[in-house]
């Protein structure tokens, strides 16, 4: 009995502890565009929906996905108007 106690709370521990986890952005990463499909800022606009309490934003967890839109020749704003 106290053995399968001891491996449900070590169960319950583990869960707990990854649930807790969170997503980080990597702001380093930025992968080669060799060929961009539009020139620097000649793309389509693009809006990143920052409004509504979304902490997906142009500036924060969404970053690296704007500017490789960016770099690759997309105009990216962060839209903040609810």
């Amino acid at each position: 009995m106290r053995h399968q106690l001891l491996l449900s709370a070590i169960g319950l521990l583990s869960v707990a502890g990854a649930a807790t986890a969170q997503q980080v952005s990597d702001l380093n990463y930025k992968p080669p565009i060799p060929h961009p499909a539009y020139e620097q800022q000649k793309g389509p606009r693009i809006a990143i929906d920052g409004a509504h309490h979304n902490f997906h934003t142009a500036d924060q967890r969404y970053k690296p996905f704007a500017e490789l839109l960016r770099r690759d020749g997309y105009r990216v704003v962060g839209h903040r108007t609810e």
